[in-house]
C-alpha cells in the first residue's frame, strides 16, 4: 500500500523544480548573496500580490511595505521591537498556537497574557481578548490559525478602543482573505513564515514583515540589519539583529509565488470535499454569525473529535500520514514559567482532540477519497 504523505514536497519539485533551479543558478551566478536583487524582486512581487491600497480619505492611499526576513519567528520578534514593546508591557496572545508566537513576547522582556480561543474557529476573538486587557496591555497578536482569518473588524475595533497595537501572525495564512483584504495588511504589522511546509515554502527558513506605515517600515528595515542607519553602513541607531532573508531563498520564493493562488484554490477544493463528507462525523473549524467574507488558505485541515485515538490508529493502519497541531496549549508550555495559564478550556480541548489530515495542492483525488473513507469508518465505530 502506497503511503499518503502529509506534504507534497517531492511532487511539487517534479512539477516546478526545473524552474526553481534556474532561479537558484541565476542568483548564485550573480554573486549577490546578501539582500540585493533577489530579495528586492521577491519583496516587490509579494507586495503586488498582497496589493492593498489603504484609503486614508481625501483621495489619499497608503501602500504596503514588505520586508523579507530570516524566519516567521524573527518576523514576530521584529514586529514587537519596531512597536517599542518592552519589559513590563503586556501582549495578548492566543492560548492555542505554535510556541514561537508567545516566546517572541518573552524575548523583548514583555509579558505574554494568554487569551482562550473560540471552539468553532480555533481562533482568538475580540471577546476573549477583552477579558485579558489591563492597564499594562500594549499589543495584541492575533494568529490566523491553520489559515483561517480571525475576525479582524472586531479585533481592530478593540485595538482602537484601548489604543493597542495589532500584530497579525500570518505564518499559516498567506493568501487568506478577510472581507476581500489579504491577511497581513489589516493590522499594524503582518508576520509571515516561509518554512517549507507553509503555503509558500522556501527550501529552508524565511519570513516576511508587512506594514502600511512608513515609519514602522523604516524601523523594520533598520532592525533587519543590526539597527543600521539608512545613511551609514557602520552607524547603528537602534537595537537590531541579523534578520535578513537569504537571497537564494528569496529567488525560490519569487518563482513559487507564481503558483500560490492556484495552490491555495486547490487546497480549498480539497477542504470543501473534506467538509462535505466529514461534517456529520466530527467538528471542523468554521465561521459562524460573522458578517464578513472569509477565505482560508488551509495550511492545515484540522478536525476535532473525542475519538482522536481511533482516527490516528486508522490512519496509521492505512499508511496515511497525519499531524497533531498542537499536543499542548501554548499557555501550558513550561518555557512561560509564571505566565502559564491552565484556565483556557477551549485551547486545552483542542490540544486533546485535534488531528490534521493531509492537504496539499499535489494530492491525488483518490487519496482524498481514501482519507475520507478511513476517517468516517473510524468515527462510525
Amino acid at each position: 500500500m502506497n503511503k499518503i504523505l502529509f506534504n507534497g514536497f517531492a511532487r511539487e519539485y517534479q512539477s516546478i523544480g526545473a524552474d526553481i533551479m534556474r532561479r537558484i543558478e541565476h542568483t548564485i551566478s550573480s554573486q549577490n548573496f546578501i539582500l540585493g536583487e533577489a530579495v528586492e524582486t521577491f519583496e516587490k512581487r509579494i507586495a503586488d500580490y498582497l496589493n492593498p491600497r489603504i484609503y486614508e480619505g481625501s483621495g489619499q492611499y497608503r501602500s504596503i511595505h514588505t520586508i523579507g526576513v530570516s524566519s516567521g519567528t524573527d518576523a514576530i520578534l521584529m514586529a514587537l521591537m519596531a512597536l517599542g514593546i518592552k519589559a513590563g508591557d503586556e501582549v495578548i496572545v492566543p492560548a492555542y498556537s505554535f510556541v514561537a508566537t508567545g516566546t517572541a513576547v518573552l524575548r523583548v522582556g514583555a509579558i505574554p497574557v494568554f487569551a482562550d480561543i473560540d471552539p468553532t474557529t480555533f481562533n482568538v476573538t475580540a471577546q476573549s481578548i477583552h477579558k485579558c486587557i489591563s492597564d499594562h496591555t500594549k499589543a495584541i497578536i492575533c494568529v490566523h490559525l491553520f489559515g483561517m482569518p480571525c475576525d479582524m473588524h472586531a479585533i481592530k475595533q478593540m485595538g482602537i478602543k484601548y489604543n493597542l497595537h495589532i500584530v497579525e501572525d500570518c505564518a499559516q495564512a498567506l493568501g487568506a482573505e478577510y472581507n476581500n483584504m489579504k491577511v497581513g495588511t489589516i493590522g499594524d504589522i503582518g508576520c509571515f513564515s516561509f518554512f517549507p511546509a507553509k503555503n509558500l515554502g522556501a527550501y529552508g527558513d524565511g519570513g516576511l514583515v508587512t506594514t502600511a506605515y512608513p515609519a514602522i517600515a523604516e524601523q523594520l528595515i533598520s532592525i533587519r540589519v543590526h539597527g543600521k542607519s539608512p545613511s551609514s553602513k557602520y552607524e547603528n541607531n537602534v537595537l537590531g539583529g541579523n534578520f535578513r532573508l537569504d537571497a537564494v531563498q528569496a529567488s525560490i520564493l519569487a518563482e513559487k509565488l507564481k503558483y500560490l493562488d492556484f495552490h491555495n484554490d486547490t487546497r480549498r477544493v480539497i477542504a470543501k470535499w473534506y467538509d462535505t463528507h466529514l461534517e456529520n462525523y466530527c467538528e471542523i473549524p468554521q465561521i459562524l454569525d460573522i458578517p464578513y467574507d472569509f477565505k482560508s488558505s488551509y495550511n492545515q485541515y484540522v478536525i476535532k473529535t473525542v475519538k482522536r485515538d481511533k482516527v490516528i490508529k486508522a490512519l496509521r493502519d492505512n499508511n496515511i500520514e497525519y499531524a497533531i497541531y498542537y499536543p499542548k496549549p501554548m499557555s501550558e508550555q513550561k518555557c512561560f514559567g509564571d505566565y502559564m495559564n491552565y484556565n483556557c478550556a477551549n485551547a486545552k480541548r483542542c490540544a486533546e482532540q485535534c488531528v490534521a489530515l493531509p492537504i496539499h495542492p499535489y494530492m491525488h483525488i483518490g487519496e482524498v477519497h481514501k482519507i475520507v473513507q478511513v476517517v468516517r469508518d473510524a468515527l462510525s465505530r
